[in-house]
């Protein structure tokens, strides 16, 4: 007999990555909060199974901030090759606009294998999620609770078959580890606790260190 929901009570996103964590944990070897792979977006939760596959878990706190998702976007330089021009003008680069929601629709291959996003119990109904995505209810269930319960209200759909890239790995296992050292510096030299503010600032040290090997 399941209990029936705590209203009144918020959550935060920290609380929701956790409650992923332990929902990952056995079918996932790398599960990782606010970290961005290489040529993707920033991921609420970043999961690859033991086969390798990513899968992204968007969270989203409010109306607002679930119906600003689609419209993500970001430029990027890429360079264009002409076969019939000589060495010194065959390349060229161009500006584009990418779209995290229509890259994943495309099914691009730099994407995850499965998205979902993850809200508050009824924050959103199923018809209001892409088709392609899948939802998640977070539900307090007890007030002595420290992460809610999830519940899939939709399964995601499978976007593409491709194993996710070593590089994408390397990098997540760079940022895991200086993460781990900022957060043991914080703890013993001024007695701080975990913050996302710091975790972006590991990652970007981390990527500096994946361009100098």
């Amino acid at each position: 007999m399941s209990r029936a929901p705590i209203k009144g009570r918020t959550m935060t996103e920290r609380q929701i990555q956790r409650a992923l964590y332990w929902m990952c944990r056995d079918s996932c070897s790398v599960i990782m909060p606010n970290f961005t792979p290489y040529s993707w977006w920033e991921c609420d939760i970043f999961a690859v199974t033991h086969a390798r596959y990513f899968r992204e878990y968007e969270i989203k706190l409010s109306v607002s901030d679930f119906k600003a998702d689609r419209n993500k976007k970001r430029g990027r330089c890429i360079r264009k090759e002409n076969p019939d021009q000589d060495a010194w003008d065959r390349y060229r680069y161009e500006s584009v606009w990418e779209r995290k929601h229509q890259m994943l629709e495309d099914r691009n291959i730099n994407g995850p294998v499965e998205f979902s996003f993850v809200v508050p119990d009824g924050l959103v109904k199923p018809e209001d999620v892409p088709p392609w995505a899948g939802l998640y209810y977070a539900t307090w269930r007890w007030e002595s609770q420290k992460y809610p319960t999830l519940t899939v209200v939709r399964k995601p759909k499978r976007l593409h078959r491709e194993k996710i890239n070593q590089r994408y790995l390397d990098g997540a296992f760079r940022s895991a580890y200086y993460r781990f050292w900022s957060q043991l510096h914080m703890i013993d030299d001024r007695g701080g606790k975990m913050t996302d503010e710091s975790w972006a600032e590991d990652d970007k040290q981390a990527e500096t260190s994946e361009e100098q090997v």
